[in-house]
């Protein structure tokens, strides 16, 4: 009896898990088939990097203070990551993704959200004086 019902649930999953491959017709389509074949824009922009100029004056102090200068994108990439000397101004010329235009700047505990215009960036060390 047992050998029957297993019999008879192979030969339903047998003829259940089969289906016919439907036949689609065969469209042309006008796909280039090389890159040379490609009609693009003169104003189409082929970079996928831009080089960001970033700026950091720095605040002088008594006592040295030195620390991780790490620079990230938003995604957590790090693109510059070196000890630096709060005290000492920097230029930083950073190759990233064109598709962003934040930087994360951290520095010790301080984290601090950068904008990129037109390729730069810049960042005080100096606090401002919001007091008037």
């Amino acid at each position: 009896m047992k050998n029957n019902l297993f019999l008879l649930l192979a030969g339903i999953l047998l003829f259940t898990s089969c289906a016919k491959d439907l036949d689609l017709p065969d469209t042309e389509t006008d796909v280039p088939v090389s890159i040379d074949e490609l009609n693009v824009s003169d104003s189409f922009s082929w970079n996928t990097a831009a080089t960001v100029k970033l700026k950091i004056q720095g605040l002088p102090t008594i006592i040295p203070i030195r620390s991780s200068l790490k620079i990230s994108l938003p995604d957590g990439s790090v693109v510059f990551n070196r000890m630096h000397l709060m005290s000492e101004n920097l230029t930083i010329n950073l190759t990233i993704p064109s598709n962003f235009n934040t930087l994360i700047l951290s520095f010790g505990d301080l984290k601090e959200e950068l904008k990129v215009n037109n390729g730069e960036a810049n960042f005080s060390f100096i606090p401002l004086d919001t007091e008037e």
